[in-house]
């Protein structure tokens, strides 16, 4: 029992022992055989034309695989026909990251980029840009004139930016979207370094030799020009030439004389020592590998042994393999939802802990925070810290653009460019989205020389512009004082803060530094409301002086530096004030404020940069509301009339017959037209003027005279009790007795 699985684990290796013995003897015996000549030139057929077969074969495969992508990718089809309804960034974005994939997955591709007829558009993996600035501009008018190239193209040198070094690809082109072609070209470069190296592996330069003429002249060996001696000379005998139709290639090669033979000889006694060789190699490594493996397997067999008898006397079947392979399966699932649960936590745990950074809830040591930082897998060597913040301007109109699913994509991409440019400068940096229009950055500095704030705010204005031109969204950066303690990350941070809090001082879509404010805050809103409120008054009162009130009222706004929240809250007020005396206005001035003016500011508070705007967009708006009361005011027949019709009313309103048609027999006037009239200018309907005008006087009555209730009702122009304590209970909820006895 002992040695039991040992012997068994030995005695399975046997079979593998002769076969590699008796696969070796075999080689050997037919490699010593005979090796003529001419077997050998027909050898080297097969080579060459393996050579051109290979490099055929492969360079079709590249074009296979580029029109079948070209005819099944949708966002290369969305490039160069445009939807109406696509973002034209987010097409660009998909296609650019289609191609880097494409070029990524064939290692002989060089480089991939689209060219667009409608507006000259040049797009390649990382950039996109007009033809006219494009460096490969020349091949491509070839590729549109009247004689392009057909195929692969010769030789040629091509870098994609100026700060590349040229190299030498081949190049084929193809008209886009199949299957007419009208709409670009697609072009694909091909390294030649790397099709050249595919043939040295292919080639045994210490017996034969090989060498491929384009029609520009030599290209393979690449160390080689025409006027190489070694093309020359007299020991090298060519035995194959063929060419290539659809490479336009010449592959010529042969032997290099004086080696063949002694080559063959010593291939004999060479497979004949490497079989004694490995078979003795085999026997050690199977004793080796036996002895060291077999205890292990041993104590697993036992455990499985165990469980077998367990089973068997509780009359269950039992199968082994079964049971391993139902165990591995069990073990790789688990593995796999700890690896998955593992990652989606890590990036929450890193959200946490940054939160509590800028939080500042508790001080932690050195030692603590590099023990966190390696378990969250960060980067934690510093000298300095610094934390700024980049906010999405206009977030309101940007949720609305973007669906959750692009909004997500362009956040992780905002987070992917920042770190690029602070890789590309050298710096340690800790991007996290803090809420969903912010996202924070802790930078860590290692060296002194990357403390200079120039150096921070330049990287920063790149990373604002690029984001500006690439992605078309208007970002503020604010950057905190930098520290040389972890503490100093929340003070940091409220100084970041603090500058995106007062955008409508500093403007949007710029990069600030924190400095102490020039002036303090205000004490109080006192004084802001009071003078709102007599702006309003005057605005109602038609005096000109509400624009100057308004105007001082934003000075000090910024003279006092208030936070964007809080001049938003003042001009809500404002609007809210303006809102309420104009329901007392003529429909005409609520409408235009209702329908086209209060619409129209609403939407610019999202999007103001500066408090001068707001304030000259504020003033210009409320301008022409005014110029409108005041040509209502102005009407003065009309003003005259409803004057005397009021003073009438109040005089006779006792009169039980008094109605609008009462009203238009005596003043001429339309009775429908004067209706309208009187809603206008007082606010309410003439019934409604009417009644509260009886009311009030009868509870006057009710509370200063002893008069019975009928009698109040005739003096208020009510001939029947019942009728008028019915409208009295309805206007002020009680009934005329009741209302005089309670008050």
């Amino acid at each position: 029992m002992r040695n039991r699985w040992y012997n068994r684990l030995l005695l399975s290796y046997f079979p593998i022992l002769i076969v590699a013995i008796s696969t070796i003897i075999f080689i050997s015996f037919f490699v010593v055989s005979e090796i003529s000549k001419k077997e050998a030139e027909r050898a080297n057929q097969i080579s060459t034309k393996y050579v051109a077969d290979t490099m055929e074969s492969t360079l079709r495969g590249v074009e296979q695989m580029m029109l079948k992508e070209m005819a099944s990718n949708s966002d290369f089809g969305d490039f160069f026909v445009p939807k109406a309804n696509a973002d034209p960034r987010i097409v660009q974005y998909q296609a650019s990251n289609d191609l880097k994939r494409f070029s990524t997955n064939q290692f002989l591709i060089h480089s991939v980029y689209l060219y667009r007829f409608s507006d000259k558009l040049v797009l390649t993996q990382t950039s996109a840009g007009p033809l006219d600035d494009f460096r490969d501009k020349a091949f491509i008018l070839k590729q549109t004139s009247d004689s392009p190239y057909i195929g692969w193209t010769p030789v040629r040198k091509y870098s994609e930016f100026q700060t590349d070094p040229e190299e030498q690809v081949i190049t084929l082109s193809k008209q886009a979207m199949l299957p007419f072609g009208n709409e670009g070209i697609v072009v694909i470069n091909v390294r030649v370094s790397e099709l050249m190296r595919m043939v040295g592996e292919m080639v045994n330069s210490q017996l034969t030799f090989m060498e491929i003429w384009s029609k520009d002249g030599l290209i393979y060996p690449p160390n080689l020009d025409e006027s190489s001696p070694e093309l020359h000379s007299a020991s090298r005998k060519v035995l194959s030439e063929m060419s290539s139709d659809y490479l336009g290639w010449r592959f010529v090669s042969g032997l290099k004389a004086g080696q063949l033979f002694g080559w063959v000889s010593f291939i004999s006694y060479m497979w004949i020592g490497i079989g004694s060789l490995i078979i003795i190699l085999c026997i050690v490594y199977i004793i080796y590998i036996t002895r060291k493996n077999y205890k292990p397997i041993e104590l697993i067999l036992s455990r499985i042994q165990e469980y077998q008898q367990k089973s068997l006397q509780q009359g269950k079947a039992f199968d082994e393999f079964s049971f391993i392979e139902k165990a591995l399966e069990n073990l790789i699932d688990q593995t796999n939802r700890y690896e998955k649960r593992y990652k989606e936590d890590l990036l929450l745990h890193r959200k946490q802990f940054f939160q509590k950074l800028i939080e500042g809830d508790r001080e932690i040591s050195r030692n603590q925070w590099k023990t966190q930082m390696e378990q969250l897998q960060l980067e934690y060597d510093f000298t300095s810290l610094c934390v700024s913040a980049a906010e999405i301007d206009g977030y309101p109109g940007f949720s609305r653009t973007y669906n959750d699913r692009d909004q997500n994509l362009l956040k992780f991409a905002l987070t992917n460019v920042i770190q690029e440019f602070a890789k590309q400068e050298g710096l340690s940096i800790w991007a996290e989205w803090i809420s969903s229009q912010r996202l924070g950055i802790l930078y860590m500095f290692k060296h002194e020389e990357q403390r200079e704030a120039e150096h921070l705010v330049r990287m920063s204005e790149l990373f604002r512009e690029w984001v500006q031109t690439n992605l078309k969204l208007s970002i503020t950066i604010g950057i905190g004082s930098l520290s040389d303690r972890l503490g100093g990350i929340r003070p940091s941070y409220l100084e970041a803060d603090s500058l995106l809090r007062h955008k409508l001082q500093l403007g949007k879509g710029k990069v600030a530094v924190y400095t102490e404010p020039a002036a303090n805050k205000a004490d109080g809103a006192f004084e802001y409301y009071q003078k709102i409120s007599s702006a309003v008054q005057y605005f109602r009162l038609t005096n000109e002086a509400w624009s100057e009130v308004l105007g001082d009222v934003f000075r000090h706004m910024k003279d006092e530096y208030l936070e964007d929240e809080d001049i938003r809250t003042l001009v809500d007020y404002l609007i809210h004030m303006l809102s309420r005396e104009l329901d007392e206005l003529p429909d005409s001035l609520k409408r235009q404020w209702q329908e086209e003016i209060y619409p129209s500011l609403s939407k610019y508070m999202e999007e103001a940069e500066t408090v001068d705007a707001l304030a000259e967009t504020l003033i210009d708006h409320l301008s022409e509301l005014y110029r409108h009361y005041v040509e209502i005011r102005e009407s003065k027949g009309q003003l005259a009339m409803l004057g005397e019709m009021r003073k009438y009313i109040e005089e006779n309103y006792a009169n039980p017959d008094l109605s609008l048609a009462h009203l238009s027999d005596k003043f001429d006037v339309n009775a429908k037209y004067l209706s309208q009239l009187f809603k206008e200018q007082f606010g309410m309907k003439f019934v409604d003027f009417l009644v509260n005008l009886r009311m009030e006087e009868a509870k006057r009555l009710l509370l200063e005279t002893d008069d019975s209730i009928q009698d109040i009702a005739e003096k208020v122009g009510y001939t029947h009790g019942i009728s008028f304590g019915r409208t009295f209970k309805k206007i002020v909820g009680t009934t005329p007795g009741d209302y005089r006895k309670v008050m």
